[in-house]
């Protein structure tokens, strides 16, 4: 009886003080591809680029995202696939939602809201930081980020 309570008492101990792979030390950074930008292409109800045909001036459009303008160019022109489309990066916001202010012209303002779920992650003793999309929408309608095109959106604009 005595040597099962001297077992159980050392199975306790190495049990509570094992090394668990989880919780040592970060030895280095696993740097996680974010989700992508979303990119956003602005027709008309004859499927012209809108910006490529000069209705809405590149030169213009501005965003801010949280209230903080976003200075970088966000309209692409040289990239294969990506020409005159909005590039908005995703992982500019924070955890939780996130707003993003479009302004295509003085009279033209968009609203991108999306919702950004961080999630830290050790692997290995490697540490780094996941980021998922998990909603958004687009002038209040839902986008859904599961389809085929993803975050590349075609927006209907009706110009009279």
């Amino acid at each position: 009886m005595k040597n099962l309570r001297y077992f159980l008492c050392l199975t306790f101990l190495l049990a509570a003080c094992a090394k668990k792979e989880s919780e040592g030390p970060c030895i280095g950074i696993i740097d996680f591809v974010g989700p992508p930008s979303f990119q956003l292409t602005f027709i008309d109800q004859d499927e012209n680029n809108l910006i490529e045909n000069g209705h809405f001036d590149s030169n213009l459009i501005s965003a801010s995202i949280n209230g903080f303008l976003y200075e970088n160019q966000i309209v692409d022109f040289d990239t294969p696939n990506f020409e005159n489309k909005v590039i908005l990066p995703t992982g500019l916001g924070n955890e939780g939602k996130n707003t993003w202010i479009l302004r295509l012209s003085e009279s033209e303002i968009d609203t991108l809201v999306y919702s950004l779920v961080l999630t830290e992650v050790k692997q290995d003793g490697f540490c780094g930081t996941e980021s998922f999309v998990t909603t958004a929408s687009f002038n209040g309608n839902a986008i859904d980020l599961g389809g085929s095109n993803g975050y590349d959106l075609l927006i209907n604009k009706s110009i009279e």
